[in-house]
């Protein structure tokens, strides 16, 4: 315009409207809540974020908020990533992204979880545990769900790491020796899986080697974990419009998460000296936001995958150990928790997404991928190895409670390894439940004048 103008009044006001073009796209530029590739200063969005000028700049340059949710991901505060960290996620908006098939007038669709839920459902999960625990305890200790076959060498894919071999002594661990040839055999037969699958594991192999879960526990090494946490709540939990009536299956993905990181917590302060128990137990657990329901809500998804297979859970062999193994295996599928409503509603968010018109569930499927490969960042070898064991735990149960359609499935193939995880895992957090019932005992005690 400035330059097609004839006479010199005419481009005065078109320098003008060149000026103000020129300000309006610097002001523009500055909403990206981004840095990519070329180094852009990172800036928040504005504080709507559900506004449509949000969502067109997150659609159009395909980018996630900085602004940080704190349902599911207890202890995170809401702030903006530093620049060593990327930007971009899996959790991008899309007009396709919204399921209109559930609304507030459909109670056909899964309401989600509320805090009177929640308060319903700790107890009795905290209650019933008690019968259960027994019974997990003696599983895990039977050679058919304690031994793992894990790669240690592995290469982290997600961050700069430094590979070096783990200083503390309390990070080591020593391979299995006394691994059956049969169950060897066995786990290299059953090496299939489903390319768009939740499950990935360590193939048997000349860099993986067997791990007995019972002499090498899970406990306080002094390893620093934050910022392999801090990817998982950041980068694999969902963080977009959490709070939109569409997305509860989200937010109990996100409380399945932090259930996991709980249960973790609970086996580090469990290994810590013994007066220093109770403050860490405050500090990690209790003071943090929904760390002990979340970890509760894990424990009835994991049941609630565990009565889904019950027919294959109790008519297996395990390899000749039936005997020691069944009785225990049909006391916990048969068990009234598994069946209670209570229980059973925790799955309705992630089953009812799983088999609306638009489910976005293989969203979930990547990311449960991506728990098992990030454990590879891990510098610590024993919390490297339970933390894949616990992740295929956690993506074996989702598989068999969800599936491909919300029907669950795949239960009739599931592989010894993937049974394995499920009772471990699920031993896990009944384990943590126990110990957190007993530092509440004592915290109240405590406060007793």
């Amino acid at each position: 315009v400035f330059k097609m103008a004839t006479k010199p009044r005419w481009r005065k006001y078109a320098l003008v409207l060149c000026l103000v073009s020129s300000a309006s796209r610097a002001l523009a530029f500055s909403q990206l809540n981004s840095f990519g590739p070329r180094g852009l200063r990172p800036v928040t969005f504005p504080c709507q974020r559900n506004s449509a000028a949000h969502q067109t700049l997150a659609e159009n340059f395909r980018i996630s908020s900085f602004k940080r949710v704190s349902v599911g991901c207890y202890g995170r505060k809401e702030s903006a990533f530093s620049k060593d960290e990327y930007a971009y996620s899996y959790d991008e908006l899309s007009t396709d992204d919204i399921d209109d098939s559930a609304s507030e007038d459909n109670p056909s669709q899964p309401q989600g979880t509320s805090a009177p839920y929640y308060v319903e459902a700790s107890a009795l999960v905290a209650s019933g545990n008690s019968r259960l625990h027994q019974h997990f305890e003696h599983l895990r200790r039977r050679p058919f769900f304690r031994y793992f076959a894990v790669d240690l060498l592995s290469s982290c894919g997600y961050m700069p790491t430094v590979e070096t071999p783990c200083t503390m002594e309390k990070c080591e661990i020593t391979p299995a020796d006394d691994v059956s040839p049969d169950l060897r055999k066995r786990d290299e037969s059953e090496h299939s899986f489903q390319l768009d699958g939740w499950v990935r594991w360590d193939m048997p192999g000349d860099f993986t080697e067997y791990y007995d879960l019972i002499k090498e526990p899970e406990r306080f090494t002094e390893y620093q974990g934050q910022r392999i946490w801090k990817f998982i709540h950041e980068r694999i939990c969902f963080q977009l419009r959490l709070e939109d009536f569409e997305n509860a299956w989200k937010n109990d993905f996100n409380r399945f998460i932090s259930g996991m990181h709980s249960a973790v917590s609970v086996h580090v302060v469990d290994g810590m000296p013994e007066d220093q128990r109770l403050a860490e137990y405050r500090r990690r657990l209790r003071d943090q936001k929904d760390a002990v329901q979340n970890l509760h809500f894990g424990y009835m998804l994991l049941l609630c995958a565990i009565h889904q297979a019950t027919p294959r859970l109790t008519e297996c062999g395990y390899m000749g150990d039936g005997a020691a193994i069944l009785p225990a295996m049909k006391a916990i599928c048969f068990d009234s928790l598994l069946s209670d409503p209570v229980v059973q509603r925790a799955a309705s968010a992630l089953r009812g997404h799983a088999q609306s018109r638009k489910a976005k569930i293989w969203k979930a499927r990547l990311r449960t991928r991506d728990l098992l490969m990030i454990m590879n960042c891990v510098q610590c070898n024993l919390c490297r190895l339970h933390g894949k064991v616990t992740a295929l735990g956690v993506a074996t149960c989702l598989q068999v409670m969800i599936g491909h359609e919300g029907r669950g499935g795949g239960v009739a193939e599931l592989h010894r390894i993937e049974v394995a995880a499920l009772i471990t895992v699920a031993a896990k957090f009944s384990h943590a439940i126990e110990r957190i019932k007993h530092w509440e005992a004592q915290d109240l005690a405590a406060a007793r004048p």
